[in-house]
């Protein structure tokens, strides 16, 4: 069952994962298992769908989630935001997994390190953009 969450998480077609994303909510099935279906996008695109997913859903997904862990699963799903990688979301995305992940147990140092790793991604990529042999130019 988990190589099946994994397939359904890696799919590229956001219509597809979508659709796939429902079965979280489904109370038949068990929350630890079908919860893989986060933490893996595949693309950009992806990310986003499963980022407005969890927003739009955050009460039912949290009631769901076990809530014998420190930062385990609730935790864990700020990487799924900070992922992002995006200067123009850092604030936004920074104070999200703050205010929804911070006060978790485990949360604080959790989150200070998925902003940390934002940051750094951010600045790698900045650095990268100015390196001219990179984008073919000599």
């Amino acid at each position: 069952r988990r190589e099946m969450y994994d397939a359904l998480a890696s799919v590229r077609d956001p219509s597809r994962l979508e659709k796939a994303l429902q079965l979280m909510l489904d109370p038949s099935l068990d929350f630890r298992e079908t919860m893989a279906l986060m933490y893996s996008p595949s693309t950009p695109a992806t990310r986003a769908l499963v980022q407005t997913f969890f927003k739009d859903h955050q009460a039912a997904l949290l009631a769901r989630m076990p809530q014998d862990e420190v930062s385990g699963g609730l935790v864990g799903l700020t990487w799924l935001f900070t992922g992002t990688c995006d200067p123009a979301q850092r604030a936004s995305l920074a104070s999200y997994v703050t205010s929804t992940f911070g006060s978790m147990p485990g949360g604080s140092r959790v989150v200070a390190q998925a902003i940390e790793a934002m940051d750094q991604c951010i600045a790698t990529r900045a650095s990268l953009a100015l390196a001219p042999w990179l984008r073919g130019r000599s």
